[in-house]
């Protein structure tokens, strides 16, 4: 008997898709597209039907609006395997010589990335004008990011000196990439990488 044909996803009443394999991530690309309008202007109901899928599952997958904005952050800047990264190439402790110049690469990486960029850079403008989305992007920014990098260094201080190396790079990276202010936009990212490298290292030795 020959193998019976593939079956189409399930629908649900309406004739949504309910969830198979690829539903989460088909959820997570119309969210990224929907964030890049800006978090005011996203709404679940928007990206359930932009992923033709029932918007009970956007909750069941990620509990809500805040948490989907999350995963669409965690999918931009890939802490984990980015920061990861960085931070072991870095060397031992905060005296690694390639850490400074390996965040500010990696964060720049980000920005190059038109389908990573947008959806950050929407997410750090709607942070500077609603309250919801400046909470999650604080939490992530800090349990994900300045935690990871705070943890190899050493003194007192040592959260203080990852949270303003990371103030340097967003800082940097809205002048550039947002506000295009030259001559930060127009200047080579080699260069960018480098002069911003060493001043985050110098933050990160103390």
């Amino acid at each position: 008997m020959p193998p019976s044909a593939p079956q189409p996803p399930a629908r649900r009443r309406g004739g949504r898709r309910g969830g198979d394999a690829d539903t989460r991530g088909d959820i997570l690309r119309a969210a990224r597209e929907q964030f890049a309008q800006g978090y005011e202007a996203t709404s679940v109901r928007a990206v359930a039907r932009a992923a033709d899928v029932d918007p009970s599952l956007i909750v069941q997958y990620f509990g809500g609006k805040d948490g989907l904005f999350k995963a669409v952050l965690d999918e931009a800047v890939q802490p984990h395997e980015g920061v990861g990264r960085v931070l072991a190439a870095g060397g031992e402790g905060a005296g690694g010589p390639d850490l400074g110049h390996g965040l500010a690469a990696y964060f720049f990486g980000i920005w190059e990335d038109p389908a990573r960029r947008h959806p950050f850079q929407a997410m750090l403008v709607s942070a500077a004008s609603n309250e919801a989305a400046a909470t999650v992007l604080r939490d992530f920014v800090r349990g994900e990011v300045i935690a990871r990098v705070g943890a190899m260094l050493d003194g007192d201080d040592a959260e203080l000196r990852a949270e303003l190396a990371g103030s340097h790079l967003i800082g940097a990276a809205l002048v550039r990439y947002v506000y295009r202010i030259p001559p930060l936009c127009d200047a080579p990212l080699d260069d960018v990488v480098a002069r911003i490298g060493r001043a985050v290292r110098g933050y990160l030795t103390g």
